[in-house]
């Protein structure tokens, strides 16, 4: 194996956390951006942890994410209106979506990030834009008022953090709720969550954002369908494959995008999941406030697991 296709063992993205993978499809969404060759798996072990091939070593890999994430900075996704950014994406009219999208179409990752965050011709209660079930962000929790906070400080060691593990949650910089290792009900209580000084891990949040790109949504029936999304906005769930194979970034999109919304998973997916490297499906809980805006992943759950692959016996 050359050195460009080294194996790095991720041993901190734990694919039973919603985060954890988001993170791992992060570091997949980052490398495939700089044109390497990039392939992402996860382990069948007691605890799935994120492997990636394609650039040499950790080091390497935090001084990719390091480089992507510092031109992120003057990205189309942080620049809209040019001039007046905006701090959320429920925009208030419909052509301001229109024309958020349009915007951030003229590059990547801001084109695929931005899909993933908002469609057009869906709107809540209040007429404004409804966004991604993973957004779960609400009050003076801007969503990429946040973004931006990460995409300043969130520091190498940081970034190294997330990879290596165990998390260190010794920051204050914000957090978008996806780590269900973290499930507190902080956000049910009568106090507002934004007060709270809560302790993050920001290279994995950071990631996880980047994991985005692998989850753009689109309009149907006058919701928003979030792949692996299911059940309502107040109480929903996500489900998500881990694999065993190596599989590129169009590859891992195309499955992502496969896993049915149902709650019961039809058998003939399951069929077709094993056949393709899939070894365990996994889901966690989404609820959210009486109000609707605060959310959280509750820990996640196995629903399926494949057959072990068959290992012949050595000869005597």
């Amino acid at each position: 194996m050359s050195e460009r296709t080294s194996v790095l063992n991720l041993d901190g993205l734990d694919g039973t956390n919603p985060m954890g993978f988001l993170a791992g499809l992060g570091v997949l969404a980052i490398l495939d951006h700089l044109n390497y060759p990039a392939r992402l798996w996860w382990t069948d072990t007691l605890v799935p942890r994120a492997r990636i091939q394609g650039t040499p070593s950790i080091d390497a890999l935090v001084e990719e994410v390091r480089r992507d994430k510092e031109k992120f900075g003057v990205s189309a996704l942080l620049d809209f209106p040019p001039g007046d950014p905006a701090t959320d994406i429920k925009f208030e009219r419909p052509e301001e979506v229109r024309d958020f999208l349009q915007h951030c179409r003229k590059s990547e990752p801001s084109s695929s990030l931005s899909a993933a965050l908002v469609c057009e011709g869906v709107a809540d209660n209040q007429g404004h834009a409804k966004p991604t079930d993973l957004h779960f962000t609400a009050g003076q929790q801007q969503f990429l008022t946040m973004v931006r906070e990460l995409q300043q400080d969130a520091a190498n060691d940081h970034l190294r953090n997330a990879l290596y593990g165990p998390w260190k949650y010794e920051s204050t910089l914000p957090s978008f709720k996806w780590d269900s290792t973290d499930d507190r009900d902080h956000a049910f209580a009568a106090s507002n969550p934004a007060k709270e000084k809560k302790r993050t891990a920001p290279g994995a949040e950071w990631l996880a954002f980047r994991g985005l790109t692998l989850f753009p949504v689109h309009p149907k029936s006058g919701r928003v369908q979030t792949p692996g999304g299911g059940g309502t906005w107040k109480s929903g769930w996500l489900t998500w494959p881990l694999w065993r194979v190596p599989i590129s970034t169009a590859g891992v999109r195309t499955l992502i995008q496969a896993v049915p919304r149902d709650e019961d998973v039809p058998n003939r997916f399951l069929i077709a999941a094993e056949a393709w490297g899939v070894h365990r499906l996994m889901r966690s809980r989404i609820i959210r406030s009486d109000e609707g805006g605060y959310g959280t992943f509750r820990p996640a759950h196995l629903v399926w697991s494949a057959a072990p692959p068959f290992e012949p016996k050595q000869p005597l």
